[in-house]
C-alpha cells in the first residue's frame, strides 16, 4: 500500500513536512524504517501478494510512504517530522522565522558585506551565522543518522 505523506495534513500547498527521523509506529507498535528502495524491495518484492496485517515495514522514498505488510484495517501512524511552512522555490512567499531562512539571510548579508569591503561588520554577524549553520548541520545529521552506507552490489 502506498500513501502520500503527510496524512491528515492541511491542503494548503505551502505547508510541507520534512521527515527527520526513522521513528514510526502503527497503533503504538514500532515500524521498521527504510529510505533505500533497493534494501526495502529486496525484502518485500513489489510483485508478490501479501496477507493483510499490521504494517511492520515502511519505505520513505520520493516523498511517498510504502507500507508492508499491507494494512488489514485503519491504523494510527505516527512519524517524527518537522513542518516547513514555506518552500524555498516560492520566492513570493513571506519569509517566516524559521532558522533555515535566517541561515540563508545571514549568509547572504555576510557575502554582501564582504563584497563591499565591510569585513568588520561581517565579523560582527559571524557568530550568529555560525549558530544557524550549526542548527542546519545538526538537522542534516539527524536525517542521515539512521542510514547506514550499504554497497550496491
Amino acid at each position: 500500500m502506498v500513501l502520500q505523506a503527510p496524512f491528515g495534513a492541511p491542503t494548503d500547498p505551502q505547508v510541507q513536512f520534512t521527515t527527520i527521523g526513522p521513528f514510526c509506529t502503527a497503533d503504538g507498535f514500532e515500524v521498521f524504517w527504510y529510505e533505500d528502495p533497493a534494501q526495502f524491495y529486496a525484502m518485500w518484492p513489489e510483485t508478490q501478494a501479501y496477507t493483510p496485517q499490521r504494517p511492520t515495514y515502511v519505505l520513505y522514498y520520493n516523498n511517498t510512504l510504502t507500507f508492508r505488510g499491507p494494512p488489514d484495517r485503519e491504523y494510527a501512524i505516527k512519524i517524527n517530522a518537522y513542518q516547513v511552512e514555506f518552500p524555498l522555490d516560492q520566492m513570493d512567499s513571506v519569509i517566516n522565522q524559521d532558522y533555515l531562512w535566517r541561515y540563508i539571510a545571514y549568509g547572504a548579508s555576510r557575502d554582501l558585506l564582504n563584497d563591499y569591503g565591510e569585513t568588520d561588520k561581517a565579523m560582527m554577524i559571524a557568530p550568529v551565522f555560525n549558530d544557524y549553520r550549526s542548527k542546519v548541520y545538526a538537522r542534516t545529521y539527524q536525517q542521515q543518522m539512521s542510514q547506514r552506507s550499504t554497497p550496491r552490489f
